[in-house]
This record gives C-alpha cells, sequence and structure tokens, in this order.
C-alpha cells in the first residue's frame, strides 16, 4: 500500500495481533453457550485485566 509495507509480514503481524480477542471470544462465547457463565465471566475478567495492564504498559513505555 502506501506505506509500502511487504503484504506477508503485514499479514503475519496483523494475525499475532488478532489472535488473542478471536481465542477470547470464541472461549467466552462457548463458556456462556454452555452454561459456564461463572467460568466465563472469571476468563472475561482475566482478559479485561490483562488489557488494562498492556494499555498502561504500552503508555507508559511511550511517555519516556
Amino acid at each position: 500500500g502506501l506505506a509500502r509495507y511487504p503484504f506477508g509480514l503485514y499479514f503475519l503481524s496483523l494475525s499475532l495481533g488478532e489472535l488473542p480477542y478471536a481465542l477470547a471470544t470464541i472461549y467466552l462465547g462457548d463458556g456462556v453457550l454452555n452454561g459456564r457463565l461463572a467460568q466465563a465471566a472469571g476468563f472475561g475478567l482475566a482478559v479485561a485485566i490483562l488489557s488494562a495492564w498492556a494499555y498502561r504498559t504500552l503508555h507508559r513505555r511511550l511517555a519516556r
């Protein structure tokens, strides 16, 4: 594209970036559909905490 970034490397980076969200969505959906709401809620909470930590860490590193 305009950035002249190799498509193969872009696709690999995109796939690795999206993989955790895809797995979390599948796991949460399966937990809800199979009636394991407490387990799904716990997993969702863990993902939210991990995401908040990653966001905070990123912003601290960018501020340096």
